[in-house]
């Protein structure tokens, strides 16, 4: 084989692995659209929801995509924002006559539990604990942001701000273990 022929053939092979890293990420991505049909069917807003979910998809995406840590953050972080998405979903139904503050402490509940999820991934990262906290942290924001849209931009914040102040909480007070 001349060496004109081995790069074309070391060309291709390469970009056929860029795109099944593309197409992986794709596949991935689609576990965001049952989020997606939750938060929808509930929204008052589904502008709004549309773009949550087009971040939390391409997040996905570029996740999965890089590999490593990130790829391995995703499912975590989707089960981790299954929670905040769902609760404010289940009182909705009295979030009319609640007070505000009742909302937001349901949605920052959310996130408090969120929190204690992702440390009890995190454990299973000995060294790289706070990047995949991290990584797995901006998916489950993102998912749980879904769900406190009911509650308004106000939940979102209150649910994020939860998840950023419990996570580190959670992970210093986690017993260490993992692999």
């Amino acid at each position: 084989m001349r060496p004109h022929d081995r790069d074309a053939v070391f060309s291709r092979a390469a970009s056929a692995y860029e795109r099944a890293r593309w197409w992986r990420g794709a596949r991935a991505a689609l576990l965001v659209l049952p989020l997606t049909a939750v938060s929808l069917v509930w929204s008052r807003n589904p502008t709004v929801s549309v773009v949550i979910a087009v971040a939390l998809a391409a997040a996905v995406v570029l996740f999965v995509r890089a590999g490593g840590l990130t790829a391995r953050a995703v499912v975590p972080g989707l089960s981790a924002g299954v929670v905040p998405l769902v609760l404010p979903l289940v009182a909705c139904p009295s979030c009319s006559t609640l007070p505000t503050g009742a909302s937001l402490l349901v949605c920052a509940s959310g996130g408090v539990l969120s929190a204690a999820i992702l440390a009890s991934f995190a454990l299973h990262a000995r060294r790289d604990r706070i990047p995949f906290a991290i990584a797995a942290g901006a998916i489950a924001g993102l998912a749980g942001s879904l769900g406190c849209v009911v509650v308004g931009l106000a939940g979102v914040v209150a649910m994020a701000a939860a998840l950023l102040v419990m996570t580190p909480v959670a992970l210093r007070f986690a017993p260490t273990g993992g692999a």
